[in-house]
């Protein structure tokens, strides 16, 4: 089987994540901040 990567666009930051070979779990890679986006 193959791997599925995912992409979660948000407002303040974008996360990166990979699947299992199986596709059943998917586990974190990174989180990209946003430029000129502010916290809170």
């Amino acid at each position: 089987m193959s791997r599925v990567l995912a992409l979660d666009y948000g407002s303040a930051r974008c996360g990166v994540a990979l699947s299992d070979p199986t596709g059943t779990l998917a586990t974190p890679l990174a989180a990209v901040e946003r430029p000129g986006t502010r916290r809170g």
